[in-house]
């Protein structure tokens, strides 16, 4: 049932984004497709796989062993609610699949959706403080941006105490009641998975990240080759991060 549900949203949004768009433009956008459009698109299913890999380690780290494909689909189908919803229904819909199919701690779940987050925040500000200083070093920039980001790094343990605690608590209380009443129990839950975030997982964590953030870049540089675009695989990483 719960398939139906999603092809017919899908459909439906497909329908109302057709009905509502310039029909010459479109056709004249889809006259200019060529052979990149066909690596563009495995590459982008390449890059969700990573992300979803990535997902599942640290849920492997917490002695939960979800399969690879049923870790794909949930992120997959996640990454979808929450492109097409507004807020967080996107990670709250993983939180809720784990415990329904999974019988994992919510406050274990939502403790995987915030360092997935996360780890996605801290990887682009570092990529962009390099990148920052590599433009300042050719004379292209200041060096004040970059210089803000050791900063914010120094004040990162209050930060990010701040930032998970407030996010733990806007998804548990959109959990079922039944669930958010256990507030003190599932935050210690939560609390204890991310003290199984070691350096070596981090690490691993970080590099997939990486390796996704490449990915996606040459995503972008194909669908940019595919319109016609004159960007270099380079300057679409630079407008990304």
């Amino acid at each position: 049932m719960a398939l139906f549900i999603k092809l017919g949203l899908g459909v439906a949004l497909l329908t109302f984004l057709v009905a509502r768009s310039d029909r010459d433009a479109v056709s004249q956008v889809l006259g200019q497709l060529n052979g990149w459009v066909f690596l563009s698109l495995p590459i982008f299913y390449v890059h969700s796989a990573i992300r979803a890999w990535r997902w599942n380690l640290f849920l492997g780290a917490q002695d939960i062993h979800v399969p690879f494909l049923q870790a794909n689909r949930i992120y997959l189908s996640g990454s979808f609610l929450g492109l097409l919803s507004p807020g967080r229904i996107g990670e709250l819909y993983r939180v809720w699949i784990l415990y329904r199919e999974r019988t994992v701690s919510p406050g274990i779940g939502i403790a995987s959706v915030i360092v997935d987050r996360l780890v996605d925040v801290v990887t682009l500000l570092s990529i962009g403080f390099l990148g920052f200083l590599y433009l300042a070093q050719q004379g292209l920039g200041s060096t004040a941006p970059a210089l803000a980001w050791p900063a914010v790094f120094l004040r990162g343990r209050s930060l990010v105490s701040r930032f998970l605690r407030r996010q733990f608590q806007r998804l548990l209380a959109r959990m079922p009641e039944k669930v958010a009443q256990e507030v003190p129990q599932e935050y210690r839950y939560f609390l204890q998975s991310l003290g199984r975030l070691n350096g070596r997982l981090l690490l691993q964590l970080v590099a997939l990240t990486v390796v996704c953030i490449v990915i996606y870049c040459g995503h972008l540089y194909f669908v940019a080759r595919v319109l016609g675009l004159p960007l270099s695989f380079w300057e679409v990483t630079g407008v990304l991060c």
